[in-house]
């Protein structure tokens, strides 16, 4: 694409790494590189789009922190990914926001898991691990690409006891918490919304103008109390609301930030 010599490119990173090299190729040869979701680590973009992770994981903890009585220590299993920016974010979110609220926890397990393969092999490993029932409070995902398989095999196991918190807004993880089976929020990425700013910052760039540098789009807390208000992955962006849950920022807010 360097070669090419385009006005402006445009990429969704699947590794922090990897493009370090060619966006520095692009650097070089003076061309804007536009990322949305993932960051580069290495060369300079021009402009980065991304959902608000460290959200995410925040709205995911300050709910679940909610759900228990008071005084109570969560048991908790934690499925994360410490590999890309995103998922780092949201678990590190999720745990501060515990920590803000005051709830004491214990984290029982760690898995990994990213993709529907990693997810079925860590529900494999909980059940193992933790087959009594009530032996766990609650599981945080740090994605639903692995996470609705770890539902999913709970689910079957009849282990109905277990809160579940997810990322993303897949369907089946917002179908799931419709039925109550489990999962009890899911904080949603808005996907059309992110690569509509992505490109839109990519066509100013093309033509000369500033854009900022870092743009952090909203994510959506859906849970039962919520689902009404979510349109869905493709937006657009709902008017902010009033939290039903205890919250240090009783509203959330439908607005973007960025920074120059």
């Amino acid at each position: 694409m360097v070669a090419q010599r385009p006005a402006v490119i445009i990429v969704q990173p699947t590794d922090n790494a990897a493009l370090a090299q060619p966006l520095r190729a692009a650097n070089a040869a003076g061309i804007p590189v536009v990322a949305y979701d993932q960051y580069i680590s290495g060369g300079k973009l021009a402009a980065y789009v991304t959902s608000d992770n460290r959200q995410a994981g925040y709205l995911n903890g300050e709910y679940l922190a909610a759900q228990f009585p008071p005084g109570k220590t969560l048991r908790l299993i934690l499925v994360e990914y410490p590999h890309v920016s995103s998922t780092v974010e949201r678990l590190e979110g999720f745990l501060d926001a515990l920590r803000e609220r005051q709830r004491s926890y214990q984290v029982l397990r760690r898995y990994e898991a990213v993709q529907p393969a990693e997810g079925r092999a860590a529900a494999v490993a909980l059940l193992r691990d933790f087959p009594a029932p009530g032996s766990i409070d609650a599981v945080f995902t740090v994605n639903d690409g692995g996470g609705l398989a770890i539902v999913d095999a709970l689910d079957k196991a009849g282990r109905q006891e277990i809160m579940v918190a997810s990322i993303d807004g897949d369907p089946q993880s917002v179908e799931n918490i419709r039925a109550g089976r489990l999962t009890r929020i899911d904080s949603a990425q808005f996907c059309g919304p992110l690569g509509a700013q992505a490109m839109r910052h990519a066509e100013a760039l093309a033509r000369g103008r500033p854009v900022p540098q870092h743009t952090l789009l909203p994510v959506f807390p859906v849970t039962r109390d919520t689902l009404s208000r979510y349109p869905g992955w493709q937006g657009p962006i709902p008017a902010s609301f009033r939290k039903s849950w205890p919250s240090s920022q009783p509203y959330w807010n439908n607005l973007p930030q960025n920074t120059p």
